[in-house]
């Protein structure tokens, strides 16, 4: 059994069964499934009442995934990044080794993921200069963060990650601009 959520966070289980269920009555299971939880929040998919008939314990199995897809929602984060290219043309980083450790940084999604969590949850924006940075490799950097939201469930973190002498105010009107047009993108595209 996989459960994806939103933001593509994926769990999956194995699960044991009557050998002799044919590939008919899985499928028919599945259908099931997907219909009794397709778009539903954590929180929904725990309220669901416990339907008669079900393959025993697949119900549960489908509450203990999702359980398991909110710890893990809260420990990781999808980071997708653009414009690295950028980066290159900044006089800060034409040493190589400086470049490395950002670019690094940059492609270890964990690390990357674990400070946005940390951060995330504060609301506006929000200025890391230097040695306010807690990755070492970007203390040369400056990170400068915003948050979106979509209704009132989907949120994600956009920041510009660069040298300590960007014009902060632009990047942060810039910034702004970006995460209201996210929020606003997502609501209708979710609703």
């Amino acid at each position: 059994m996989v459960e994806i959520a939103t933001g593509n966070a994926a769990l999956q289980r194995l699960v044991e069964i009557d050998p002799l269920v044919d590939q008919e009555e899985l499928s028919g299971w599945a259908r099931r499934l997907n219909e009794m939880y397709a778009g539903l929040s954590a929180d929904e998919v725990e309220a669901v009442p416990l339907v008669p008939g079900l393959a025993a314990g697949l119900q549960a199995l489908v509450l203990d995934i999702t359980r398991g897809l909110r710890q893990l929602a809260t420990r990781s984060a999808l980071v997708i990044h653009n414009g690295v290219r950028n980066l290159v043309r900044q006089p800060e980083f034409e040493d190589p080794a400086r470049l490395r450790a950002v670019l690094e940084v940059l492609e270890a999604q964990r690390i990357l993921g674990d400070v946005l969590a940390q951060l995330a949850p504060q609301a506006g924006m929000q200025v890391l200069i230097g040695h306010e940075n807690s990755i070492e490799e970007l203390r040369e950097c400056s990170l400068v963060l915003t948050s979106y939201q979509a209704g009132d469930q989907l949120w994600g973190t956009i920041g510009v990650v660069g040298p300590t002498r960007i014009r902060y105010g632009q990047v942060a009107a810039r910034l702004q601009l970006v995460s209201q047009a996210t929020g606003a993108a997502l609501t209708r595209l979710l609703a």
